[in-house]
């Protein structure tokens, strides 16, 4: 098997809705970032500067999403939102 997909949202959402699950969604990773710095900081094992990387990017497109749901919410629009994940080995 080389290659999994999987849809992980699929829909069209009034702004609200969307900043309620991107949010939700984007602090859920922060917080698993978050959480895995720290423990290998504990453990002192491994360097923790990718999850400090990826906690500073995933900071970076909440705000951009912020930015587009005001933008919907100024315009009357709703959002559509498609999300995929894709698995492979490597």
């Amino acid at each position: 098997m080389d290659l999994t997909q999987v849809t992980l949202i699929d829909g069209v959402f009034q702004p609200d809705e969307a900043r309620e699950l991107l949010t939700k969604l984007i602090n859920h990773k922060i917080q698993y970032h978050q959480v895995d710095a720290f423990s290998k900081d504990i453990r002192n094992i491994e360097d923790s500067a990718h999850s400090t990387q990826r906690i500073k990017a995933l900071e970076d497109a909440l705000a951009t999403l912020q930015q587009t749901v005001k933008e919907a919410e100024a315009h009357h629009k709703r959002i559509v939102i498609k999300s995929d994940i894709a698995l492979t080995f490597e």
